[in-house]
C-alpha cells in the first residue's frame, strides 16, 4: 500500500448573496461571510463535483501538477485539484511526510518543522470515503463543522447597541440579523462589524490522503474505456483482475482478454462462450487457449472465428478433422489452411467439391512444396500423378 496525497482548493458560490465563499476542507456546509447564509454541501454535490475520472487522471499527475474546473449550477462550484505531498500554507515550508501524519491523526494536528504553525490532521469521515472510497485522512483544513464554528463563536461575543433601543445587544457571529430583547427591534448588523466577527476568509488548499495498492491504482484507470482494453492485453496483470476484465460490458474489453496468453486457461475457456464473436475469434486465435476448448470451437459458424482456429498452432489434429469432414465448406477451408493439417487431409481438401477449399489446399500444398517438403511423400503412384 501506498499512501497519495491530493491538493483541493475549493470555492463556492453563495446561494443567497452570490458572494464566492472558500471551501478549505471536506464539510457538509460553508457559511457566508457576507450574508450569514449558510450553503449545504451534500453528499451528491461533492462527489458530481470530484468524480472518478477526476480521480483517475490525478494519480498520473506529475508533483505538483494540477487542474481547475468550473461546476456550474446553483451554487456554482470551483475547483482546482492536484497531486502533491502536504506542506504548511503559511510558509510553504518543507514538504510533510504523509507517512508520518498518519501516526499523528489521532492527534488531532502536527507542527510545521519551519513557522511553527498547527496543522489540522483528521481521520477521513463518510463524506471524505464517499468523495473518494480510498480516502485515510486530511491534512490542513481551517474549515470547520457546525459545532467548532458555534463553538468558536461563544468565545468571542461582541456588546452593540440596539439600534432601535438603544438596548445592549451580545452578538457572536452565529447570524447578522439580531433580535433586540427589550423592544423586540431587529438589527441588522453593519458591515464593519460583522467583518469584524465573521473576517473575510481567504481559499486554501487543503489535503486528502488516500491509499492505493497496484491494483486500486490499475482499477481507478478503468473508468476510461481505452484503459481497460489496454490493460486488458497486459501480460502481467493479477488472475482476479483478468477475470474482472473478462466480464466487462465492452465486448472489445471482453476480446483483448481472451486474446491475452497471459490469461488463465480456465478463464478463456468461460470466454469461448461469450455472446460475441469477436470474444470467441480471440479465444479460437489464443496459443494459450486449451486444446479442448479449441476442439469446442469447431462447432462456431462464425468466419472470424474459424479463421482464428485456422491459425492456431495448438488445435488439436481430431479438431481439424473435424473441420475437414465438416458439411461447411467455411469450415472445410479453414480445416485446409491451418499450418498443421496432416497431409491425407490436406490431399483431400485439394479435391474438395467447393472451389474456395480446393484453392486453400492447394496453395498450402504450394506453400510445402517450396519449403522443401515432400509432400506426396508415403502416397502411391496414382496418387502422385493425380493428388
Amino acid at each position: 500500500m501506498q499512501l497519495e496525497s491530493f491538493t483541493l482548493l475549493v470555492s463556492i458560490d453563495c446561494i443567497a448573496c452570490r458572494t464566492s465563499i472558500p471551501v478549505n476542507g471536506v464539510v457538509p456546509a460553508v457559511r457566508c461571510y457576507h450574508c450569514g447564509t449558510e450553503s449545504a454541501l451534500d453528499t451528491e454535490l461533492w462527489t458530481s463535483t470530484f468524480v472518478p475520472e477526476a480521480w483517475a487522471e490525478a494519480l498520473d499527475f506529475a508533483p505538483g501538477e494540477a487542474r481547475t474546473l468550473t461546476k456550474l449550477g446553483h451554487p456554482e462550484i470551483r475547483v482546482a485539484y492536484g497531486r502533491r505531498v502536504p506542506r504548511c500554507q503559511t510558509c510553504k515550508g518543507p514538504d510533510l511526510d504523509p507517512a508520518v501524519l498518519a501516526t499523528l491523526v489521532p492527534h488531532g494536528q502536527c507542527f510545521c518543522p519551519g513557522c511553527g504553525t498547527t496543522i489540522r490532521v483528521r481521520p477521513a469521515d463518510a463524506l471524505c470515503t464517499e468523495l473518494n472510497p480510498r480516502a485515510r485522512f486530511v491534512v490542513g483544513e481551517t474549515a470547520h463543522d457546525a459545532a467548532a464554528r458555534a463553538a468558536e463563536a461563544k468565545t468571542t461575543p461582541i456588546l452593540f447597541a440596539c439600534m432601535g433601543c438603544g438596548g445592549g445587544l451580545t452578538v457572536d457571529g452565529s447570524q447578522r440579523q439580531v433580535g433586540c430583547t427589550y423592544c423586540g427591534a431587529s438589527n441588522y448588523l453593519p458591515d464593519g462589524l460583522w467583518q469584524k466577527l465573521r473576517p473575510v476568509p481567504t481559499p486554501e488548499v487543503f489535503f486528502l490522503i488516500c491509499e492505493y495498492d497496484e491494483a486500486a491504482r490499475i482499477e481507478a484507470r478503468w473508468i476510461d474505456d481505452d484503459a481497460r482494453r489496454e490493460d486488458a492485453a497486459r501480460p502481467d496483470l493479477p488472475p482476479a483482475l483478468y477475470q474482472r476484465l473478462a466480464s466487462d460490458d465492452d465486448s472489445d474489453v471482453r476480446a483483448a482478454v481472451a486474446g491475452n496468453p497471459a490469461v488463465p486457461p480456465q478463464l478463456l475457456d468461460v470466454l469461448a462462450g461469450d455472446d460475441a464473436y469477436r470474444v470467441r475469434a480471440a479465444v479460437a486465435g489464443n496459443p494459450a487457449t486449451d486444446p479442448a476448448t479449441l476442439h469446442r470451437l469447431v462447432a462456431d459458424r462464425d468466419s472470424d472465428v474459424l479463421a482464428a482456429l485456422s491459425g492456431n498452432p495448438r488445435l488439436p489434429v481430431a479438431a481439424l478433422e473435424a473441420l475437414a469432414r465438416s458439411e461447411t465448406s467455411r469450415k472445410r477451408e479453414a480445416a485446409a489452411k491451418h499450418p498443421a493439417v496432416p497431409l491425407e487431409l490436406l490431399h483431400r481438401l485439394a479435391r474438395d467439391a467447393h472451389r474456395d477449399v480446393r484453392e486453400a489446399a492447394r496453395e498450402r500444398l504450394a506453400e510445402l512444396r517450396a519449403q522443401g517438403v515432400d509432400v506426396n511423400q508415403g502416397r502411391g503412384l496414382l496418387g502422385r500423378l493425380f493428388g
